[in-house]
Order: C-alpha cells, then structure tokens, then sequence
C-alpha cells in the first residue's frame, strides 16, 4: 500500500507538472459533447454561494443586462477567465444553445446550454485546449437561485469529470487552490455590483 500510494503520488506531481500546451491559432470546431456521468458521485465539486438582495427574476435580469457572470471573472491561478465568445447555435442562455469561449490566455472551450428556467440554469463545458483538458473530460455546472430572506441565495456549482482515477488528484487540487477561489470572487464581485445597483447612485447636498 505504501509503495501503490508513493507511485500515484509520483503521477499525480507528473501530470501537474506537464508544461502548459500552446493556445490554439484557430478556432475550436463543434463535436459531439461527453456523456453526462450517471453517478454524480464521480465528479469532483466546487461550490460558491452568495445572498443577492434581489428576487431570482431580477437577479437573472441583472445578469443578462451585465453580460452573465463573464465580467465578474479574475483569473486565479491556473484559471484563466473568459474575454470572448462566439455563437455557434442558438442564442445563450436559451436551452440548446452552443457556443465557443476564448480565455484570456488564448485557449478556448465549448459550451452548451441544457437548461434555462428562471431559478435552474444548466450547462455543460468541454472541448477545453488549456492544461485542464489533461485531466478534466467536462464540467457540469449549474445556477440555483433560491428566495430567502433579504433577497436570493445563489448556488454555482462545478461538477469536474476527471479523465482517470490519477487525474482526479490533480482535478482536486486545482479545486481547492484556484477554481473555488474563482468562483466565489467571481460570485461576490458580482453581489457587490448588485447591491450597488439596488442602492442607486450616491448624491450628495
């Protein structure tokens, strides 16, 4: 046991220590999405949460109004953000839509939109030319908006398919130090922005 956990121990340095691949010089073609996992289990999650003091028709407002959650994103780490993005079907957030990211490092990935209510906003992410393609077969991501008191609860959940039981060491890391961070900065830029837009312009005498 101890030698077994010395050698994936080994892999797991080696696979995140690969040097990054070159971003690509054209665009990423469409393909057919990977399945689903049936066991959710098998996904390695990240959660982010804030309360917005808006109701879930509002806050989904507010974001379309913004440009989504993509003009809140910094990158952390390995986590490049979205600067751009290409229509490929469909218009986004409508359920079916299709659409190609550029990250602010050149890479790209694909989206598709697998549904789009007001309160349960459902997508999936693959296709990814950054170093997280090495170990990551796609995202299953999701909004939950819930009324509470003060306003809406908002839920953004990662749900990361590793490749292979060894890449799911690396996947996890790159959770805790860059992707979670990520995506809770990403949640309270966006909270702040609402608040201020709840408040209204400041006046003075």
């Amino acid at each position: 046991m101890k030698y077994r956990l010395v050698f994936v121990s080994l892999i797991a340095a080696s696979l995140a220590a690969c040097a990054p691949p070159a971003p690509p010089t054209e665009p990423v073609a469409w393909f057919d999405p990977p399945d689903l996992l049936a066991d959710e289990k098998a996904y390695v999650v990240s959660i982010a949460t804030t309360t917005v003091p808006m109701s879930p028709e509002e806050l989904r407002a507010f974001l379309v109004d913004q440009g989504s959650l993509l003009v809140f994103m910094e990158p952390v780490g390995s986590i490049a953000p979205p600067v751009g993005q290409t229509a490929i079907e469909g218009v986004w957030p409508d359920e079916g839509a299709r659409r190609r990211l550029i990250q602010q490092d050149g890479h790209q990935l694909l989206e598709r939109s697998l549904k789009n209510e007001t309160s349960d906003f459902r997508y999936q992410a693959f296709g990814f030319t950054s170093g997280i393609g090495r170990g990551v077969d796609h995202i299953y991501a999701d909004w939950s908006l819930t009324p509470v008191e003060g306003g809406t609860q908002f839920d953004w959940t990662y749900r990361l398919a590793p490749k292979h039981a060894l890449a799911r060491i690396v996947v996890r890391r790159t959770r805790d130090n860059a992707l979670q961070p990520f995506m809770q900065g990403t949640l309270d830029r966006m909270t702040l922005a609402a608040q201020a837009t709840k408040s209204g312009p400041v006046t003075t005498d």
